[in-house]
């Protein structure tokens, strides 16, 4: 058996080096698996990696601008909806310090998304590489056919289903409460904070099905005899250690979204918690005033 020796933590161009020109090649199931994720990170102008002719690689430097021009855009729309609502808020005379740093911080929690989507896309897009690189290499090892193909036909249902739910939500919410375009628009957008979480999820559960996969393997060594036991623990090891792998890029490249996505959700409920006081007492003060005078 192999002797385990305390696991270290490597960074990317170490990792990298273990890798020549045909490790970066994808295999078939595992591009239908990562299609509509990449297909959700491409509609918000944020792709992780390029796979092109079967061989995966970092974005460049095109793809950088672009993603850079859809930030710059978003920040535009959501100064756009800070200043449209400031004025309305002046015309009905409920232009109050409360609602200005309310509003003023909604801004800012919604910049720091569209900026950190941004930041992830363009840092950590070698660390998206070697993650990919490190499942392939698990998934030549560890695969349940059957059970691959139905994490991707779930895949599918996912992404298909988020965006459904998440457009048709901001499309009732804004005719219900007649909000004018920029509304939708700044709607649409904020979605991808949501998608960076959908991904994330999805990509752990990926992760978790390798682990569940390597534990049965693992098992199956005892009913090995000794010469093909120690054959078969290698690759048990070499995949033990590539799952270690993937779970520190997993963390380099996802940690950043999922705290954001944690602070922003917090954020956003206290906010239109406060709002939903505001209204309350309004409408309660319009009543007392209909009945007591």
């Amino acid at each position: 058996m192999f002797k385990l020796e305390t696991y270290k933590r490597r960074n990317k161009v170490q990792i990298c080096k273990n890798h020549n020109a045909s490790d970066t090649l994808v295999p078939k199931d595992v591009q239908l698996m990562i299609r509509p994720l990449n297909l959700m990170q491409n509609i918000f102008c944020c792709p992780k990696y390029w796979i092109k002719d079967n061989t995966i690689m970092p974005i460049g430097y095109l793809s950088k601008l672009m993603s850079l021009s859809f930030t710059i855009i978003c920040i535009i729309c959501i100064i756009y909806r800070l200043y449209d609502r400031i004025k309305i808020d002046i015309v009905n005379n409920q232009g109050q310090i409360s609602n200005l740093v309310t509003r003023m911080g909604s801004l800012v929690s919604t910049i720091t998304g569209f900026l950190v989507n941004y930041w992830t896309t363009v840092v950590f897009t070698d660390n998206n590489v070697v993650l990919m690189l490190k499942f392939i290499a698990i998934h030549k090892f560890l695969n349940n056919e059957i059970a691959f193909r139905r994490f991707t036909i779930s895949n599918w249902i996912c992404v298909i289903s988020f965006f459904s739910f998440e457009i048709l939500f901001i499309l009732y919410i804004s005719s219900s409460f007649k909000l004018p375009l920029h509304n939708v628009v700044c709607g649409m957008l904020i979605i991808s904070f949501d998608g960076n979480i959908v991904y994330a999820t999805l990509i752990i559960k990926l992760l978790k099905d390798k682990v569940d996969l390597w534990n049965i393997k693992n098992y199956q060594l005892g009913a090995m005899d000794d010469r093909e036991r120690k054959m078969y623990s290698k690759k048990i090891f070499d995949a033990y250690v590539n799952i270690l792998d993937c779970y520190e890029q997993y963390c380099i490249c996802f940690q950043q979204h999922i705290v954001f996505h944690c602070i922003y959700s917090f954020a956003e409920i206290v906010i239109y918690f406060q709002i939903g006081i505001q209204f309350n007492i309004k409408m309660l003060s319009n009543v007392l005033k209909m009945y007591l005078f």
